[in-house]
């Protein structure tokens, strides 16, 4: 039995299909279509998935993206359609991005988007982070909305201190919290 073989299940979340990528020199657009997850062996009663990504980065430094995922169901109800569009700039030594994202379905939509601005304060050395996002939650009765605020020490050229502190809104309550970690890149 195969399964013997499979250690850790590597394999679980995995689709079978077929990907095909295209770049030129200001754009890449990929396209996949694929079976629904861990259903390799009964393509049959299954309906192809599709996903296809567009990127444009023909300005200088701005880079435009959009994705588009369909999830094909046998059941209509079941299916959701995600958008996503994202865009990112930089001008010195301010980085800035922004993401809009779209899930439907048959009873209803949801949407989130984020903000993201890095500014390097010290080369190669110090940096401020400002984050604010917002999304749907599912019951669809409030959105969870977090503002973040992150300074970030670059203790050597691989080791680093962020220290991240998040108000978060959601529905009624609201929450203040506050993390410290440490990142190693190699």
């Amino acid at each position: 039995h195969s399964d013997h073989f499979n250690f850790g299940n590597v394999d679980a979340k995995t689709f079978d299909g077929i990907s095909v990528g295209y770049s030129a020199e200001v754009f890449s657009i990929n396209g996949a279509f694929v079976n629904e997850t861990d259903q390799q062996t009964n393509l049959d009663n299954n309906d192809i998935d599709l996903e296809l990504s567009i990127v444009y980065t023909g300005i200088d430094n701005l880079r435009l993206g959009l994705g588009y995922y369909f999830d094909n169901e046998e059941d209509n109800a079941d299916e959701n359609d995600v958008l996503n569009i994202h865009a990112s700039t930089s001008f010195n030594k301010l980085f800035l991005a922004a993401e809009y994202s779209e899930i439907s379905n048959a009873t209803r939509d949801r949407d989130a988007y984020m903000l993201l601005a890095n500014y390097e304060l010290q080369a190669d050395k110090l940096y401020i982070n400002a984050r604010v996002s917002s999304n749907e939650v599912a019951a669809g009765t409030s959105d969870y909305d977090k503002i973040t605020i992150a300074p970030s020490y670059m203790i050597t050229p691989s080791l680093g201190l962020i220290v991240e502190y998040s108000d978060i809104d959601y529905g009624n309550s609201d929450e203040d919290n506050l993390a410290v970690e440490l990142t190693y890149t190699f």
